[in-house]
């Protein structure tokens, strides 16, 4: 294919002058200016003084309750699924109960049923509703 030596020239300028452009650019030379670097160094003391502070209520009957998830047997990935605990962690179910409407039927369908479930939290967060058993 025969291009003509004006498209190349006008090509090769265009180049020229983009690349010129960036890089004199203040933007695309420019990064976090220094009052970002001197804010990462020293926090904020009510940022600080917040997170000490507990928020939610007070535990009464923490209890040390075990994760548990589901892994392959096998080091390759594969073979049978084994439940092995993953972790630990203190909760406590002083907060009352959560009440919610679901189905009464087997099948997800079906008039709605008042369940109530007892409230749970960690003792360093608010509190929220259960996990489901089948996390992780």
């Amino acid at each position: 294919m025969k291009t003509s030596p004006r498209i190349i020239h006008v090509l090769g300028l265009g180049a020229a002058l983009a690349l010129v452009f960036g890089l004199t650019n203040p933007r695309i030379l420019a990064g976090p200016g220094p009052e970002y670097w001197r804010n990462l160094r020293n926090p904020k003391p009510e940022v600080a003084a917040a997170a000490a502070q507990p928020s939610g209520p007070v535990c009464t009957d923490a209890k040390i309750v075990t994760h548990f998830a589901t892994r392959n047997a096998w080091p390759n990935g594969r073979g049978p699924l084994q439940v092995v605990a993953a972790g630990t962690k203190t909760v406590c179910t002083a907060c009352g109960t959560f009440t919610v409407m679901k189905p009464s039927w087997h099948n997800g369908r079906g008039p709605l049923q008042p369940v109530q479930f007892a409230a749970r939290h960690e003792c360093t967060v608010a509190c929220g509703m259960p996990a489901p058993a089948t996390t992780l």
